[in-house]
């Protein structure tokens, strides 16, 4: 096979195994739980999500353009930039007033699990340690199903020590791979660094909050046992996205350096292969949904999944070339229209149609975001 696209091919795996790991573990969860037991699971890690998302303070796109320019720096702008982010963590506190003691405790320790795991993140990508991320998701994901399979009551901080678990397993195997980069690690602040990366994070929290609003609004007016449903058919949609994205990160640190053919040979195969990869993904999750599940969903929301998926693997490429650009603060504007628009649409629908409701304001922000990014494209970028 072509090295480059067993490289691609591999990265897709590995990007892709996250979102499958957790679709995964959302789809035993409601079998073996309930829906209504493990929204309550889900309502716990909307928190933990957040705190993170927050320390991550765009770590991942910060630093692999910084690893690109300065790769003799690479320990120690890691080092330094994870112990500046992880003073972000404080943003915890808050768990220990609206949850009760050991609850809170657990919470906080996902939390910084999950912050030490993400964080690893831009090493994987830069270094190009696919197979042992994959090999990483796959055994925190084997843990999880046995350590289920021994709690068959459903006990919450049970389920929050198992998520915990996991968590360990991928860090551990992430540690090892990187141990050369690792060995250097020092705890020194560099606090500067973080208004030098805002930027990358005003963008990463635009596309955060365009691309989770809808589950925050579910988990707002939605009963457990239809959060749970949701985080079925979200995650679905994140895994087929992931896809368009994750193919393309192994050739990230060249697009920033130089022009490049392969960027605009995968442009057009996204093009062409995203309908059918949408369209059998979202077959899958309908039979998983109704066949093992049992949880029966209209078609409009399957129909409203697959437009929602589907745009971007026609604009993934895009938003590279506007990165190269440095047109930052037009992504961010981008996505703050799509913001706007998604939760004007899903606050309105959502009370009155529920999950459909909540699909469509998703659904018209993720084209709306595919019109913006081509017209802008057109207008006023050069080619790749």
């Amino acid at each position: 096979m072509n090295n480059k696209l067993k490289k691609i091919l591999l990265n897709v795996v590995r990007g892709t195994s996250v979102p499958v790991s957790n679709f995964g573990i959302t789809v035993l969860g409601i079998k073996m739980y309930g829906g209504h037991s493990w929204g309550e699971v889900i309502n716990i890690q909307l928190w933990s999500f957040f705190v993170v998302f927050l320390a991550n303070w765009g770590n991942k796109e910060f630093l692999l353009r910084k690893f690109s320019t300065s790769p003799s720096s690479i320990s120690g702008l890691f080092s330094s930039f994870f112990v500046t982010r992880t003073w972000l963590l404080l943003a915890c506190l808050p768990f220990f007033y609206f949850f009760s003691l050991q609850v809170a405790v657990l919470m906080v320790l996902f939390t910084a699990l999950l912050h030490v795991y993400n964080s690893l993140e831009s090493l994987t990508i830069y270094f190009q340690k696919f197979s042992v991320h994959v090999w990483a998701e796959i055994t925190a994901f084997v843990v999880v199903v046995i350590l289920f399979l021994m709690v068959p009551e459903f006990n919450l901080n049970h389920v929050l020590l198992i998520l915990c678990s996991s968590l360990g397993v991928k860090i551990l195997f992430l540690a090892a791979a990187h141990r050369d980069t690792l060995i250097d690690f020092s705890i020194a602040t560099r606090f500067e660094l973080l208004p030098v990366a805002f930027p990358f994070f005003l963008i990463a929290m635009a596309g955060w909050l365009q691309s989770r609003i809808d589950v925050y609004l579910v988990n707002y007016y939605l009963d457990n046992s239809e959060l749970a449903n949701y985080r079925v058919i979200s995650n679905s949609i994140i895994l087929l996205q992931s896809i368009s994205a994750f193919a393309l990160f192994p050739f990230v640190k060249h697009l920033y350096r130089s022009k490049s053919l392969v960027v605009k040979k995968m442009e057009l195969v996204l093009f062409v292969l995203g309908i059918p990869i949408v369209f059998f993904g979202m077959l899958g999750t309908y039979f998983l949904a109704n066949f093992y599940l049992q949880v029966e969903l209209s078609n409009t929301v399957y129909m409203l999944a697959f437009l929602t998926a589907l745009p971007t693997f026609f604009y993934v490429v895009d938003i590279y070339k506007l990165y190269k650009e440095k047109l930052e603060k037009t992504i961010l504007w981008i996505n703050v229209a799509a913001i706007l628009v998604n939760f004007s649409i899903s606050i309105f629908l959502i009370k009155q149609h529920g999950i459909s409701g909540a699909l469509t304001g998703t659904f018209i922000s993720q084209w709306l975001i595919l019109l913006l990014v081509k017209w802008r494209i057109k207008h006023n970028t050069p080619p790749l």
